[in-house]
């Protein structure tokens, strides 16, 4: 089943694109806009009903998936009531749209079936409430209420719908809030478990089994945690201590279960200690068995999923002896510390991937056929097989190879080893069902000298050599076609022959470069995106280009797009940039005449000008995505005239007069809304503005600012000077647009009055502060973002002669010096201003 926003979202962006349609849409499963040999979905052109579009969706088969109004006919804008069906013709999805948002209940079905599976209630496009059912509308299921995006309660019902409790959140999200809360098991719908929340702390929970009975319940009032088994029956308790808000085990048994309710593992505690531990298989066969002495592991017992015993492993005085099983299924076993044997399985099976014994570790494939040997160096500690990239591999490797697999279970390296080093290292790769091959060797002393790049079908793609103890500088290379058939050599210390760059996890170029000393001859780039129709990753030649002579380019399709002549190396004709999808003319090897340049789809516009003798010359325009930004005037290359901004509806926002490149009369907004005025090419304003505050700095001079900072409502909230950027004179605080507090600063210094400002010191009590100056006496309070006051401090510095002013930050954590970043632009907001 399409959800609503699924569905919704795929008809407006492929009907969008449309022009007026006159012809029956044909889409993908995906529902982007297809052929019709490609199609899985398909709409006719739309029908006038009223002062409506009649809208029907179809699958290929002709039948019925979607019944709806249109206020458009060219584009979906959806009116009134919409129904989504399966193929089966039972309905998905009811909808109510006004003015193409969802207004009113919205009633979603489980897929082919006529039971509900969810009810939202709509106010244009804001969620008032949503309700998920099992089945039916009268049976379990819970109801969320929201208030301005967020959630603020929900309602919780049982089996056959009786009514649980309500769970009212907390206004802050990492907190809990108060009442009951549920959590539910799916298909079918039954209660998991039941939390009850006073104050934001839990109180209790109860943990239920799929068949109803209760599995875990918790008291706060006595500390304890009782289990049961699935037939209701008490299998143990858990006697829990406080210290400090708290919890800790002290006394009994806790329990883990599996997802079918059979016990996963079992721990006993005595005395707050840990004494023992049990692990169990999905069918309850005890598997492992751990015991401890003041919480360190003394013995563990390990046996197989049948139950039988494999083994008894301790650990005394720093020394392992005997057989574990451990928690991924390794059978490993140690004599005085030394690994003696080990078995490792496959994942999830009891296929055996290597196996250790007298000193030499087996490696077998999914089969059970041998894929190699490693002989290996017994060493103290604990047995590794998969660490050897960061020297922990134990025990140490020494002749032979060694395999590695990821997690499913596919070998992903081969490492050869010979009298204890390196030699080779293989490293496969897979993708979309092939598999990709690089080998790297190494010299005697271990350092990296030359790699072998293969093609998915096990030809050699490239051979690659390195100057030996460098950290990979190439020196030459030999590159090859999938038959085996040599294609070129390249010379990497004087850059020359020629060179095939790949793309990631593929056998096509993404580039073919001919170079002679360092001098590029030739040069063929290719692009590799998702073909929609074909289903797959298709690579097309995009860029021919012989430097002495020809340059073609071509599109996705394969069309000619644009060509240019080259002559000692200088192009004439249009050049396109691929990186930047860019149209260039050029004459003579520099730019003269248009460049214009498309996003990300090659179609919409970005920018667009002219060019003149290799200089920006006219006017260029600016867009992002299609709509226009700025247009700048240029002259030989430098701004001459005027630079426009415009908002996002085209309308034009500013103005700025450029003479000799240089800003001289006007204004200029940047994209993120920040303004500069200049005058006779001196800056005399400048302005930002945001949803809650507006601010205006004028400049005195070039070394004086003034600053006066407005709330929403355009009221004065926050006035000052600023000096070298330091603040200075009196500075004002305003509530209501009239004084409530000033401050008087000298290059920087508070010397009198109150000022606020922001106090992030890491601190979540610390938002923000009021700083307080009266002669030598310094005061100051921090606040929380609740308006609490945290802190209060005063401290007289006349009193600490030798410390001066340096006392303030020692004593009270904020010194007498004010950034004008540091000033709190929102304290009219708080209730303590």
């Amino acid at each position: 089943m399409k959800t609503l926003f699924t569905t919704l979202f795929l008809i407006v962006n492929c009907s969008i694109l449309s022009k007026a349609q006159n012809d029956t849409i044909w889409f993908d499963k995906d529902w982007n806009q297809s052929t019709k040999q490609n199609a899985s979905f398909y709409r006719p052109p739309l029908e006038k009903e009223g002062d409506l579009y009649k809208m029907k969706d179809y699958y290929i088969d002709g039948s019925l998936q979607m019944n709806g109004t249109s206020r458009f006919k060219d584009s979906v804008h959806l009116e009134g009531k919409a129904v989504w069906y399966s193929q089966n013709g039972k309905v998905n999805q009811e909808e109510t749209y006004k003015n193409n948002t969802l207004d009113g209940v919205a009633i979603y079905y489980r897929e082919n079936s006529k039971d509900l599976s969810r009810e939202i209630t709509y106010d244009m496009g804001k969620t008032i409430s949503d309700v998920r059912f099992d089945k039916n509308r009268d049976g379990i299921r819970y109801k969320r209420y929201y208030e301005d995006g967020r959630i603020v309660k929900t309602d919780y019902y049982g089996s056959e719908g009786k009514f649980i409790g309500t769970y009212y959140e907390s206004e802050d999200e990492y907190q809990n809030g108060n009442g009951k809360r549920v959590t539910y098991y799916n298909d079918p719908m039954s209660v998991k478990i039941i939390e009850v929340f006073e104050n934001g702390g839990q109180l209790y929970f109860d943990a239920f089994y799929k068949n109803g009975n209760k599995q875990v319940s918790f008291n706060d009032t006595k500390l304890q945690e009782i289990f049961y088994n699935p037939e209701g029956q008490q299998i143990g308790v858990i006697q829990y201590t406080r210290e400090d808000g708290l919890l800790y085990y002290q006394e009994g048994e806790t329990f883990d279960f599996y997802y079918n309710g059979i016990i996963k593992s079992k721990t006993t505690y005595a005395d707050g200690y840990q004494t023992s531990h049990k692990e169990f298989s999905l069918t309850g066969v005890l598997v492992r068995e751990e015991f401890y002495e003041e919480n360190e592991t003394i013995k563990i017992v390990s046996y197989t999923n049948e139950g039988k015993k494999i083994g008894v492993y301790e650990e005394k005085n720093g020394k392992r002896n005997g057989t574990i099983r451990t928690k991924d299924n390794r059978i490993i076993t140690y004599e005085d510390n030394l690994v003696q044997k080990a078995i490792i399985p496959y994942r999830m099976t009891k296929k055996v991937f290597a196996s250790l014994e007298n000193s030499q570790i087996t490696f077998y494939d999914s089969t059970g056929n041998v894929l190699g040997r490693l002989t290996v160096e017994l060493e103290e500690g604990e047995f590794r097989l998969h660490q050897l990239e960061n020297s922990a591999y134990l025990p140490r490797p020494i002749e032979g190879t060694l395999f590695e697999k990821n997690y499913n279970d596919e070998i992903t390296d081969e490492l050869v080893f010979e009298e204890g080093k390196k030699r080779s290292e293989s490293r496969y790769i897979f993708y979309q069902g092939k598999t990709y091959k690089e080998t790297l060797f190494y010299n005697e002393n271990e350092e990296f000298h030359k790699s072998i790049s293969y093609f998915s079908n096990g030809e050699v793609k490239s051979i690659i050599h390195y100057l030996e103890g460098t950290t990979g500088i190439k020196t030459a290379a030999i590159f090859f076609d999938k038959s085996g058939k040599k294609l070129s050599e390249y010379d990497y210390k004087t850059n020359t022959g020629t060179i095939y760059k790949y793309f990631p996890q593929s056998d096509f170029p993404k580039s073919i470069i001919e170079k002679e000393n360092d001098k590029t001859l030739t040069q063929k780039r290719y692009e590799r995106y998702y073909d929609t129709d074909l289903k797959e990753n298709k690579v097309v030649l995009r860029e021919d280009i012989d430097y002495n002579g020809e340059a073609k380019f071509y599109s996705r399709e394969g069309e000619l797009i644009a060509e240019a002549t080259y002559k000692n190396g200088e192009p004439t004709g249009t050049l396109y940039s691929l990186g930047r999808h860019e149209f260039i003319e050029y004459k003579k090897g520099k730019k003269h005449g248009k460049s214009i340049s498309y996003e990300e789809d090659e179609k919409t516009i970005q920018n667009e000008g002219n060019y003149k003798n290799g200089e920006k010359h006219g006017t260029f325009t600016y867009s992002s995505y299609g709509i226009k930004q700025k247009t700048v005037n240029y002259k030989n290359g430098q701004k001459e005239g005027y630079v426009i901004s415009y908002d996002k509806k085209g309308n034009e926002t500013a103005r700025l007069l450029y003479k000799n490149n240089e800003p001289y009369e006007g204004t200029h907004i940047d994209f993120y809304g920040k303004g500069k005025v200049y005058k006779e090419g001196e800056i005399i304003k400048e302005f930002s503005k945001n949803a809650d505050l507006t601010i205006e700095t004028s400049y005195s001079s070039e070394d004086e600012t003034s600053t006066i900072v407005y709330d929403k409502s355009n009221q004065k909230v926050l006035s000052y000077t600023e000096r070298n950027g330091q603040l200075q004179d009196t500075l004002y605080h305003y509530k209501n647009n009239d004084i409530a507090y000033n401050a008087v600063f000298e290059k920087g210094y508070l010397i009198d009055g109150s000022v606020w400002v922001t106090h992030n010191n890491g601190f979540q009590a610390e938002s923000y502060a009021h700083l307080h100056r009266d002669g030598d006496s310094i005061t100051i309070k921090t606040y929380n973002e609740e308006n609490e006051m945290s802190f209060e401090g005063t401290v007289n510095i006349g009193l600490y002669k030798n410390y001066s002013e340096r006392i303030v930050k020692l004593k009270l954590g904020h010194s007498l010096y004010v950034r004008p970043s540091q000033l709190f632009l929102k304290a009219y907001e708080t209730n303590v201003f």
